[in-house]
């Protein structure tokens, strides 16, 4: 049996299991890996131990790196990075980076709700003042004796209502006695 460490790239290639997969198994304990450097690593008797039919030939072409190349030796065990490895990593880093920018959104969604409660609080209390300064209003009203209102009518003189003749018209004032009264 061959002995190493395959990064989750390989194990997918091997086995058809997304790399996602891999890892929330890894996660959870299902599968025993290492971690190097921020990448997961499973040995190769985890992978038999998991996936008895895959091909000891398919085991060493992941190996070799399809080359025969014996190359990134980690922990005295081979290791083959791949574009896709990386990639990989990039993406968990993304993630990481989304996943703390979703944490500080929540914080300060959290703040402005405090906010909010807050400006509701102040907006009751303010209400709440509102009331009693009407309430005090209507006792200082009721305390001010009535006092009854005078109309006053104006009275119209003959010397300041303008002249008309019999029929409505305005006369003006100095042709009033230029008119005679229709008879």
């Amino acid at each position: 049996m061959p002995e190493g460490l395959l990064t989750l790239s390989s194990v997918e290639r091997l086995t058809k299991v997304t790399r996602l997969t891999l890892r929330r198994r890894c996660e959870k304990g299902i599968i025993s890996a290492k971690n190097d450097s921020g990448r997961t690593l499973i040995p190769v008797s985890e992978v038999l131990r998991l996936w008895p039919n895959v091909s000891g030939e398919a085991l060493e072409k992941e190996l070799t790196g399809y080359h025969g190349k014996n190359d990134n030796q980690t922990s005295e065990h081979q290791v083959i990075t791949t574009r896709s490895d990386n990639q990989e990593n990039e993406l968990t880093s993304i993630i990481e980076q989304q996943k703390q920018t979703i944490l500080n959104q929540q914080e300060i969604i959290q703040l402005l709700k405090n906010q909010i409660d807050q400006l509701s609080n102040d907006k009751a209390m303010l209400v709440r003042q509102i009331e009693a300064l009407r309430e005090d209003y209507r006792a200082f009203t009721r305390l001010i004796p009535q006092t009854s209102s005078v109309k006053v009518r104006k009275v119209v003189t003959a010397s300041s209502a303008p002249a008309r003749d019999s029929k409505g018209r305005f006369i003006p004032r100095g042709a009033a006695s230029l008119f005679e009264p229709e008879s």
